[in-house]
């Protein structure tokens, strides 16, 4: 794991209804030339894209990504399929990283993201979820 000034972490997003809300969130996360988004879009909902992904291809150098899109009710296991949609787009096109976040659209930070990039750093290997090694 990677704890230097390059630490790589992906943002999982997942977002319903107010979809513009992220586009401003997704701007403050790609200011670190090291993080990605993978994007999970609700599919219930037939919403444009906000204009960071609008125009991800000219400014954002491919560090968003969309999972595919499925129905999520909160709860039940549309919350799941979301989550393992963005991982599996992770997988899909190789994006390596130190740490993944899980997001929903309507999240903010409350603290300087510098600060949660020193938190990681000095987290030694810190897994915050917990989980069994299936090796």
């Amino acid at each position: 794991m990677n704890h230097g000034a390059n630490m790589k972490i992906v943002y999982l997003m997942m977002v319903h209804e107010h979809i513009n809300l992220s586009d401003d969130l997704i701007c403050l996360l790609l200011k670190d030339p090291e993080a990605t988004v993978v994007l999970h879009v609700d599919a219930k909902y037939n919403v444009p894209l906000p204009k960071s992904l609008v125009n991800a291809k000219s400014y954002l150098d491919k560090r968003v990504f969309l999972a595919e899109r499925t129905h999520v009710e909160w709860g039940e296991w549309g919350m799941i399929e979301a989550s393992l949609n963005c991982f599996e787009t992770l997988q899909k096109y190789q994006i390596a990283y130190d740490y993944a976040m899980l997001l929903s659209g309507a999240c903010y930070p409350i603290k300087p993201y510098e600060e949660f990039k020193h938190f990681l750093r000095t987290s030694d290997n810190t897994s915050f979820i917990e989980h069994v090694d299936a090796t």
